[in-house]
């Protein structure tokens, strides 16, 4: 199999996710003034670059059905909790998980699927707003002439 170089508007997108991840664990340390050590600053890149490896293949621009089976909102979600467990899991491995408070990275790893969700509807209303010419839009014209097209339909 092939292995193809993600596109330039994949990356960029990949980045974006990236960004959320990480400014939102700063974001959380200094509103519950915990300070952003060194271990915190690993656990940022880290998650930023597992981030940037795994999301860059969700489309922001195309709308999402949360809690819908094979959606993107719900494939990304199921993405944030395998980074989230991967990480506990080499935070165990590596028994670094004292460095941390649980309070942090608990209510980190609760909002920032949260925030990706807000994140993707901020970036679908300011590409309608801007750029409309790049927002998917999918139609379809259904004709019941006979019963074939009534079961194709369904």
């Amino acid at each position: 199999m092939k292995r193809t170089k993600p596109s330039d508007s994949q990356t960029i997108q990949g980045t974006l996710y990236a960004l959320v991840i990480m400014g939102n664990l700063a974001l959380i340390a200094s509103l519950l003034e915990q300070d952003l050590s060194a271990p915190y600053q690993v656990v940022m890149v880290l998650m930023g670059t597992f981030g940037l490896l795994t999301m860059r293949r969700f489309d922001l621009l195309m709308p999402w059905q949360p809690g819908r089976q094979g959606s993107i909102g719900t494939q990304l979600y199921w993405t944030w909790v395998g980074l989230v467990g991967l990480l506990l899991f080499v935070g165990y491995l590596t028994r670094y998980s004292d460095y941390f408070s649980r309070r942090v990275l608990l209510l980190w790893f609760v909002t920032t699927p949260i925030l990706l969700y807000v994140f993707h509807k901020l970036a679908m209303f300011v590409a309608r707003q801007f750029l409309p010419q790049l927002v998917h839009r999918r139609t379809a014209v259904l004709v019941f002439a006979n019963d074939s097209a009534r079961t194709l339909a369904r």
